[in-house]
């Protein structure tokens, strides 16, 4: 139900918490998304830094796998999993080291969520457009001002393994705004509001 007089909230799909609590130490950096949302520029980042690994996992049209797969194949540290079925994406999660992801239309993207929870911070886009830096940190992960190869090479060089464990709990906490009770009772509250 609607109510014209006050603006309407969109809350993001809430996530298991239970089923991401696998932490592991983290291997490589991550990134979860479809092929078409800028991951050849992910990819191409790491091909200028052969001594960390990367894990790509999505699906996307026959051109963009081809594109990401060429690239991929010119280095020994990147691995391309394709499509992953969702009861296997915790695991992966779990021995990541961040999560990458840099589409700026999204507000709350999933993969992101999924990372907190399983403890791992993230190297995503600063949804402040008059920020001056190009990559900022926070206290669960990196935000970059352009999704350039340049600035992704700064975020995972300043993202490393050791800054990344200690933002662990950060990063469960802020997880907790995600789990299917706080949705729930978000809920309703907001019918509570708008009851006359």
């Amino acid at each position: 139900m609607a109510y014209p007089e006050k603006p309407n909230q969109i809350l993001p799909q809430p996530i298991d918490l239970d089923k991401y609590n696998q932490y592991n130490e983290g291997e490589y950096y991550l990134s979860v998304a479809r092929l078409v949302k800028s991951v050849d520029q992910i990819v191409s980042a790491f091909l200028l830094m052969p001594e960390k690994k990367l894990i790509v996992v999505g699906s996307g049209n026959e051109e963009e796998k081809k594109k990401i797969n060429e690239l991929a194949k010119k280095s020994d540290n990147i691995t391309i999993l394709g499509f992953v079925k969702e009861e296997d994406l915790p695991k992966i999660y779990s021995s990541a080291i961040a999560v990458i992801a840099i589409n700026k239309k999204e507000d709350t993207p999933m993969n992101l969520m999924e990372g907190l929870a399983s403890g791992k911070p993230s190297i995503s886009i600063n949804q402040n457009e008059y920020t001056k830096q190009d990559i900022e940190f926070t206290n669960t992960g990196v935000l970059m001002r352009r999704p350039t190869i340049e600035n992704i090479i700064l975020a995972v060089n300043a993202l490393n393994k050791d800054l990344a464990a200690s933002m662990k709990d950060a990063c469960l906490l802020k997880a907790q705004r995600f789990s299917k009770d706080n949705y729930v009772n978000t809920i309703l509250n907001k019918l509570q509001q708008n009851t006359p």
